[in-house]
């Protein structure tokens, strides 16, 4: 007999729970933030200063082919950057970074410390840092431009370009932040990196997308 009234019962409470649900008007749903609203993407309208990256919403990563075949792709998980700019002179930005290449990061167990420890390779025992510094801007747009500067890498400098995307900026109580994404491309070769490794192609890209901060000013 239990059994019976149970069996009805669970019936009945579905149907009460439907009829309830469809007798009340569906409410307003909840407004959408949208992102993008207290972006400017006006270049005048970064404010003088010094910035610096922010490490939790910026990513360092680069990729080359791997036997003809499929990208092998990896980042640097700690890099420090930072620039000046005065919008007098919005061409003469002057950035600065300087990557910790014992942060490699390629998702392959065993691989990270081989790469850095090797000589053939990173040879982070030797040479610690990867830096860069800018030496010029030449705008190409109203948001973009080519950023030429010089790579320190396996105690070689050589020039590096990069193709340089403005993303917005915006502003609060402690300064503006800025959003940048650059892309840039080098040869293995022109650092000695690794020349008898024939199946990683020579060209590496290089991917930046950077949030920066600005310097709280000193009270």
């Amino acid at each position: 007999m239990k059994k019976a009234r149970l069996t009805l019962l669970i019936p009945a409470l579905l149907l009460g729970l439907t009829a309830g649900a469809a007798g009340r008007a569906p409410g307003p749903r909840p407004a959408q933030s949208d992102p993008d609203a207290n972006v400017i993407h006006d270049v005048a309208a970064v404010p003088a200063g010094t910035y610096f990256v922010d490490p939790q919403h910026s990513a360092l990563t680069g990729q080359l082919r791997h036997a003809g075949l499929a990208y092998f792709v990896f980042r640097f998980n700690r890099f420090d950057a930072r620039f000046s700019y005065d919008p007098a002179t919005p061409d003469k930005p002057k950035i600065e970074v300087t990557i910790d290449p014992t942060s490699l990061d390629t998702g392959v167990e065993g691989f990270d410390t081989n790469l850095v420890t090797s000589d053939r390779h990173f040879n982070a025992a030797k040479f610690p840092e990867i830096t860069f510094v800018s030496n010029s801007l030449k705008l190409t747009g109203e948001d973009r431009g080519v950023m030429s500067g010089m790579i320190t890498f396996l105690g070689k400098t050589k020039p590096l370009d990069f193709d340089v995307v403005f993303l917005g900026v915006t502003k609060g109580r402690n300064g503006a932040t800025v959003g940048f994404s650059a892309t840039a491309k080098l040869l293995r070769s022109d650092f000695g990196f690794a020349d008898g490794s024939e199946d990683l192609a020579n060209e590496v890209a290089v991917s930046v997308q950077a949030d920066f901060v600005q310097q709280r000013p000193q009270r």
